[in-house]
């Protein structure tokens, strides 16, 4: 018996009961020019632009990333939510999956606005910054838009405050793409996504949405949701009907409100155990998939150093000069060579192997 007229510019969800204490803005946090051109991007401009109109991208090269090294957690909710949005049984896996030594279940303002959104990586930026200790990796796990404001605090932390975008990892569940929250180059990125349409991903791709800018279907492709920063996109099938979700009050309610979208929050449970149980073991593969393709690039490094010193090597051994002890030292550097070569033809066997699993 919900009135659907009383949802008009309200929120979809029901908000959170405090907010936390504003963090001070501090001279480092200041907005630039650039900063406030991204949040004054217009709706209809963004539409036209982002990649849920539909253009196949091709997904970055993978950077290079250390997952043996010790770890830090932090998992951020998406709008009119909190942490608990995050099963302990997610929060479990990762922390176990990544080896963190501490795990922060962070609370943002959690309102849908580009200007709540900032205060929230702002937030962010300073608890990570105040946490982290140079050479560990952090990992941050969102959903929805606390995706975005995730990328937005790593861009602060990469960009203004030198931390190594290699010791970062976001993997993002559930995430409005938009072309104003980009990921700073360097960053290991895994987005994960419902194979089916997401009415909230969808709609978190405006803050003021009108009819007359939703696509009609026979425009929307499968990529659509996609994001072109992402270093790997997951694509899992949803295992929480609508059905199940009318057996929920809050959700219950939104479905009878909304009959013409009656998924309205179905395919957006991307943390849900059942969920988490189809996606968590790609997201392991891909998470293998990098590491050997940084060991394989590690190994193209030392190659490189290699064929350095080979080349001095060989400018001292002029004709008629040669020196024995130089030959040889020459002839050690060249089998370490060729070990190499075949460690990475090895690597790259099992890189090509491990590919053609993630596809299937």
């Amino acid at each position: 018996n919900i009135d659907p007229s009383k949802f008009s510019g309200k929120p979809l969800l029901i908000p959170l009961k405090t907010k936390p204490v504003e963090p001070t803005l501090k001279e480092k946090w200041t907005l630039t020019e650039e900063d406030k051109q991204e949040m004054l991007i217009h709706p209809s401009d963004r539409v036209k632009e982002n990649n849920y109109l539909g253009t196949l991208r091709q997904p970055k090269p993978s950077p290079l990333i250390d997952l043996t090294k010790p770890s830090k957690a932090w998992f951020v909710h998406g709008t009119w939510q909190d942490f608990n949005y995050f099963q302990q049984s997610l929060i479990d896996r990762t922390v176990k999956t990544f080896g963190s030594t501490k795990d922060t279940r962070f609370k943002w303002y959690g309102d849908n606005t580009p200007g709540d959104r900032m205060r929230g990586a702002i937030s962010l930026a300073e608890d990570i910054l105040k946490n982290h200790v140079s050479g560990e990796l952090i990992v941050i796990m969102t959903h929805s838009h606390g995706g975005n404001v995730a990328k937005w605090a790593i861009k602060e932390l990469v960009q203004k405050l030198n931390i190594d975008a290699s010791e970062i990892l976001l993997i993002t569940i559930n995430l409005p793409v938009r072309t104003e929250y980009v990921t700073p180059k360097g960053i290991t990125h895994i987005n994960v996504r419902s194979k089916e349409l997401d009415w909230v991903a969808y709609f978190g791709g405006v803050d003021h949405v009108q009819m007359t800018m939703i696509p009609t279907f026979w425009d929307w492709e499968d990529s659509f949701r996609d994001d072109p920063d992402a270093s790997a996109n997951i694509v899992y099938e949803d295992q929480y009907p609508t059905e199940y979700l009318k057996t929920i009050t809050e959700y219950g309610q939104i479905v009878d409100a909304f009959p013409k979208f009656n998924d309205a929050f179905a395919n957006h449970n991307g943390p849900w155990k059942k969920n988490v149980q189809v996606w968590f073991p790609i997201m392991e593969q891909y998470l293998k998939l990098f590491d050997l393709q940084a060991q394989r690039e590690k190994l193209y490094l030392r190659m490189e150093i290699l064929d350095n010193q080979i080349a001095d090597l060989e400018k001292q051994s002029l004709p008629g000069t040669q020196s024995q002890k130089i030959l040889e030292g020459i002839q050690i550097l060249i089998d370490i060579r060729s070990d190499m070569i075949h460690t990475i033809y090895a690597l790259d066997t099992e890189i090509n192997n491990l590919q053609i699993q993630i596809k299937k």
